[in-house]
């Protein structure tokens, strides 16, 4: 398995708070390269015991002195011994939270942080949605996310795409103005118009509207989606490729890109036969930095 490829299903697995699965992915990854920042950081985050994560974070620091997440994530669990003037005027020392049982916010936000850095040539920063995250994904529940990115993905807001060169037919018009609604609810922070344009049956619908308020709290983004054309159809299912373009608008550290792939969409019966975003396939992901 590719290096790339293990350390996303790393991601996922963080995000979905699987962090056994994420342990496992990270500890093969460092068994090949002990040098691996970002799989590093990620085991970091994801340990269960707090002497697991100080030893990752402090490898970190060895390898890259100047890495600000990692040096502010190992103050936070080894803080500096106090000076004799803080033990006179505070004579009983603040209790240190414990690693295994971490604020699953906080957790999920610097997996975030990994995910959405991952490709910076090691050089982690601040926040990442898919969600291949959330936000990359973000048509889908990212995010992230996303992609989020997943976070990214983790991990998405959009406007409307460029008008097509021909007159859709009727289905065209249909199943285009699914995609074209579900950027436009993003652009508009509407969660509960965005989860109408999901199908119920989809495997990611009850986590997308948590995704979405994560994403929402983080970043403000804006995405262009573009190139639809349906390359497959049947009386129940429809998939459209399609090219999303995300650029930041305000927000933490972010990679803009532009998501090439295939939505498919199919029929829900209980809202009167509407097409909804059942699933996604990423082809490829181009970042624009």
């Amino acid at each position: 398995m590719e290096r790339k490829e293990a350390f996303n299903r790393a991601v996922v697995a963080a995000k979905e708070k699987d962090y056994a699965t994420a342990r496992k992915i990270l500890q093969g990854l460092l068994k090949q390269n002990s040098q691996d920042i970002d799989a590093l950081l990620l085991f970091a985050l994801v340990a269960g015991k707090k002497e697991h994560a100080i030893q990752a974070l402090k490898r970190i620091l060895k390898i890259d002195s100047t890495h600000k997440i990692a040096r502010e994530k190992l103050a936070k669990l080894e803080p500096p011994p106090p000076t004799p003037s803080t033990l006179e005027s505070q004579p009983t020392p603040p209790t240190v939270q414990s690693f295994s049982k971490p604020i699953e916010e906080e957790r999920a936000e610097e997996i975030d942080k990994v995910d959405l850095a991952e490709e910076n040539a090691g050089k982690n920063k601040k926040k990442r949605r898919w969600l291949e995250p959330l936000l990359i994904g973000a048509l889908l529940c990212a995010c992230a996310c996303m992609s989020l990115v997943v976070l990214g993905e983790m991990s998405n807001k959009g406007i409307l795409p460029q008008a097509a060169t021909s007159v859709p037919t009727p289905t065209e018009s249909q199943i285009f103005g699914v995609l074209h609604e579900n950027i436009a609810a993003m652009n508009d922070r509407s969660i509960p118009r965005y989860m109408a344009t999901i199908h119920p049956d989809s495997a990611v619908y009850n986590r997308t509207e948590e995704a979405l308020k994560e994403s929402f709290e983080l970043f403000v983004l804006k995405s262009y989606i573009g190139e639809l054309e349906i390359v497959s159809q049947t009386s129940t299912r429809v998939k459209v490729s399609f090219v999303l373009t995300t650029r930041k608008v305000r927000g933490p550290a972010f990679r803009e890109n532009q998501v090439i792939g295939v939505m498919t969409l199919k029929k829900d019966k209980d809202d009167g036969d509407k097409w909804k975003i059942y699933s996604q396939t990423t082809d490829d992901v181009i970042y624009l930095d």
